[in-house]
């Protein structure tokens, strides 16, 4: 072996290898393609392996504890080894590939002609792997001398099988064999609708038949089909018995003129959704002109839909139309109102389009302007056009929050004053309160500070409105107190000779004074810079002269801006 190695006396070499073979090159035993077994090389110039009689053969792993390894041999050895057994080697009735129809029947069998043996068939994997055959709904004996396989699908085509054949002192392995699983091609045509005639084309696979199974007539390309029938194109490979059928059909309508889906003229309000429809299709024009349009689509303005239906190829073409009307008339107007919040009741106003419904789409109670609402609930308005099976609709709808209008009362035992503030305490605590005073906004605090000097309003309501009332109070926080005489004695003593109030001349330089008689004439009209001496400067008395003693009335004007408005009233004695 190898360009400079030695060849024993009376043996020729059969595979020169360049190199020679080396310590630890791999030796592979290769069948039908397949590695069957593998051993490795030894170190020495002359060795032998001997595979122990227990091991297990052949074998894709290599394992030295299998072998007895003979080193230091030469030429001298050859011969000196030969193998346990007594007999010679069996000769083997190897199983032949098989060529079959999908779904059908091959066997694949072995035999030897000495001994007794067991059998496992082997067929190698998608991995490439040879594995075990198991029995199965394709595969019965596999543990016998013949593998049978029925039902045979296409998906076993070129799998290879090879039967393991073992005794106590014997191990033997068959030739592979292949299953080819295919059936002839052959032609599809689609089925065809013509109008009067059609011409049978050529073939590439298979030939034309009135019946199955390459029964009834045969027909050949460029024969006129010219009514309406179901053709067969066979195909046959093979020699009997053993042959493989393919076979397809289709069929010829010789049909005249199409038909065509009718749909009857559509009202709609806003919208119309072409229907599926079996025979023909949808075009804006006529004749299969103008837009083609599909199921689904949405007509949304008034026109005319065409459908059309063609079958045959040309020259063989057969054509039938219809159409309908679309009309879009529109929904119709209605009312929209706003949502309302009121107390006690509300009006249904008048209404320009639709009407009052309690439910929705003309459902629950039909209400009229007008009527009163005093419960909270929604209202709708529905205005429908048309007549049945084409009406349009329109609707709206808004909310009634109708809040509850309870009486209370508001007297000065609910409000307490401590000198600018206000504390007000309502009876009836199952109303919620809103407190304003003047012009403020209103507050739920009932409780109210730095209020302004002088006369105020108090607004009491319940929080949604419903009920409001005011009451008048008066803030005094002046720190000079005035003192009104009760009397005065203008008779030149130099003793109460005038009408004086202590407290006002330097404070409330704006006063106005004005004194009654007990008649409720105006007799007199003083300020801060004009005291009342109990002389008359106003009406029929108007003199120089003191009055006649009596009784009179005055009323005080302050007339300061952030005090009280109220006029201070009264009686004077004026005595002489």
């Amino acid at each position: 072996m190898g360009n400079t190695g030695n060849t024993c006396n009376g043996l020729t070499a059969g595979v020169s290898i360049n190199a020679g073979i080396n310590e630890d090159d791999e030796i592979k035993l290769v069948k039908n393609g397949s590695i069957i077994d593998v051993m490795f090389t030894d170190d020495e110039i002359g060795y032998s392996f001997i595979r122990n009689a227990d091991a297990a053969a052949p074998s894709t792993t290599f394992n030295l504890n299998e072998w007895l390894l003979l080193e230091d041999e030469d030429c001298s050895n050859l011969g000196a080894h030969t193998a346990n057994g007594g007999s010679s080697t069996p000769n083997i009735t190897h199983p032949n590939s098989q060529d079959i129809c999908e779904n059908g029947t091959a066997t694949f069998s072995v035999s030897v002609d000495t001994g007794s043996y067991t059998y496992q068939w082997l067929v190698i994997n998608a991995a490439g792997n040879w594995v075990n055959v198991t029995n199965d709904s394709n595969y019965s004996g596999a543990t016998t001398n013949t593998l049978t396989i029925t039902n045979t699908p296409a998906s076993f085509n070129d799998f290879q099988y090879y039967c393991m054949i073992s005794s106590t002192d014997c191990n033997l392995v068959s030739d592979a064999a292949q299953l080819e699983v295919s059936n002839p091609e052959v032609d599809t045509l689609s089925n065809q609708t013509v109008c009067s005639n059609y011409t049978l084309p050529t073939l590439t696979n298979g030939d034309y038949y009135t019946g199955t199974n390459g029964t009834g007539t045969q027909l050949n390309a460029g024969d006129v089909i010219t009514s309406s029938q179901t053709i067969y194109i066979y195909n046959v490979s093979g020699t009997a018995p053993n042959t493989c059928q393919s076979e397809s059909s289709f069929s010829i309508s010789v049909s005249g003129n199409p038909l065509v889906s009718v749909i009857a003229d559509q009202t709609v309000c806003s919208e119309y959704v072409l229907p599926s429809i079996t025979n023909g299709n949808y075009f804006t024009g006529a004749n299969g002109s103008g837009s083609p349009l599909n199921t689904g689509d949405i007509i949304s303005t008034s026109q005319t839909i065409y459908i059309y239906n063609e079958v045959g190829v040309a020259p063989n073409v057969c054509t039938n139309e219809s159409s309908f009307d679309v009309s879009v008339t529109g929904t119709p107007n209605v009312d929209m109102l706003s949502d309302v919040s009121i107390c006690s009741e509300f009006i249904l106003p008048n209404l320009t389009d639709g009407n009052y419904f309690t439910g929705p789409n003309g459902t629950g109670t039909q209400l009229n302007a007008g009527a009163m609402i005093s419960t909270s609930q929604t209202i709708y308005i529905f205005n429908e056009i048309g007549t049945t099976a084409a009406t349009c609709n329109n609707e709206s709808s808004f909310d009634v929050t109708i809040y509850p209008s309870t009486d209370f009362s508001l007297t000065d035992s609910n409000i307490e004053i401590n000198g600018d503030s206000i504390t007000i305490t309502m009876s009836d605590t199952s109303i919620e309160y809103e407190y304003a005073i003047d012009g403020s906004s209103f507050q739920s605090d009932n409780t109210f500070t730095t209020i302004s000097e002088g006369s105020n309003t108090l607004y009491v309501q319940d929080v949604n409105g419903c009920i409001v009332k005011f009451i008048s109070f008066e803030i005094t926080t002046s720190a000079v107190e005035l003192i009104i005489p009760t009397g005065f004695s203008p008779n030149n003593d130099d003793k109460n000779e005038w009408f004086n109030i202590q407290g006002l001349y330097d404070v409330y330089t704006n006063h106005k004074l004005e004194i009654y008689n007990r008649y409720g004439t105006l007799i007199f009209e003083g300020n801060n810079s004009n005291k009342w001496f109990g002389t008359a400067n106003k009406g029929l008395m108007h003199t120089d002269k003191v009055l006649p003693v009596g009784t009179y009335f005055y009323v005080l004007y302050l007339n300061e801006p952030n005090k009280s408005s109220k006029p201070f009233t009264g009686w004077v004695y004026l005595n002489k």
